[in-house]
């Protein structure tokens, strides 16, 4: 499961000073998954399950790859962001393609290793929510979580925060 995958994750990529490139991780979410059970049946939506899976293992030979719930994947290659985008891309057109009667859509978050000192649940956190701010997007396939959306994403919490406070101090007026 999901704490095996972050052992290994850090044993073997996070753990090794002398790696050989970049290491990045991507989470992937196939979009609307129970829609395709309950139209299509179980069955065809185990077929997807297993489809996404043998295709992340052909797409990262080398690479780590885990299913962390459901319909959620999780990748961690030595890859820089440009070659793991590709990847994202032909998954994406594989799986749209894969199943007669429907054309799943999988959106994916990107995290590059940026600091020996980050714990793989972290690295995978981030790629998560990555993937969470592209899945109502119509337009991208994926993003990367980087200073941007940190920034972003703080941004949102802080008001979420404050808007009660707001409201209280009538910070906020509501026009008609």
């Amino acid at each position: 499961g999901m704490q095996a995958f972050h052992q290994v994750a850090q044993q073997t990529y996070l753990g090794d000073v002398r790696r050989k490139g970049p290491v990045t991780f991507a989470h992937f979410d196939i979009l609307n998954f129970k829609v395709i059970n309950e139209e299509l049946g179980f069955e065809r939506g185990d077929d997807l399950l297993r489809i996404m899976a043998r295709t992340l293992v052909c797409e990262f030979g080398d690479g780590l790859v885990g299913r962390f719930a459901n319909d959620h994947f999780v990748v961690c290659a030595t890859m820089d962001r440009e070659e793991m985008n590709a990847h994202i891309n032909r998954i994406h057109d594989v799986i749209a393609n894969s199943i007669e009667g429907t054309h799943p859509e999988v959106k994916a978050g990107i995290y590059v290793l940026e600091d020996s000192c980050t714990k793989a649940s972290h690295a995978c956190d981030c790629a998560r929510m990555a993937c969470n701010m592209v899945k109502r997007r119509y337009d991208k396939v994926c993003d990367v979580y980087d200073a941007r959306l940190y920034e972003h994403l703080r941004l949102q919490s802080y008001v979420t925060d404050k808007v009660d406070e707001a409201i209280g101090k009538n910070y906020v007026k509501v026009f008609y």
